[in-house]
């Protein structure tokens, strides 16, 4: 591999892993409706928005956090933590409800 191609990779690598690229513009918001209705898709969204939080938002002024929460990226992230927050919490009612039943 020559000097220019890696220069390439590297560029591709930094614009996809730090969102230099900008995709966000792209990127399509779904509401909070939608990602209770597909669960599985908004715990991808969670994953890759931990990895976000644990490296590059982490560093960002509260300024620039701020405005990436408006951003598609930020909403989708909201959302997608919000509905697995509910549907975590209906799941372990269910579970309190079970047990409680043992002791009727």
């Amino acid at each position: 591999m020559n000097a220019g191609n890696a220069v390439r990779i590297l560029a591709v690598f930094i614009c996809s892993t730090l969102s230099a690229c900008d995709k966000s513009t792209s990127e399509e918001v779904k509401s909070l409706a939608y990602y209770k209705d597909h669960s599985a898709e908004a715990n991808t969204v969670f994953g890759r928005c931990q990895e976000l939080q644990n490296n590059e938002l982490s560093r960002m002024a509260p300024a620039q956090r701020l405005e990436w929460e408006g951003t598609p990226q930020g909403i989708n992230c909201k959302n997608a933590s919000d509905a697995r927050s509910e549907s975590n919490y209906k799941q372990y009612q269910e579970r309190m409800r079970e047990e409680a039943k043992k002791y009727k």
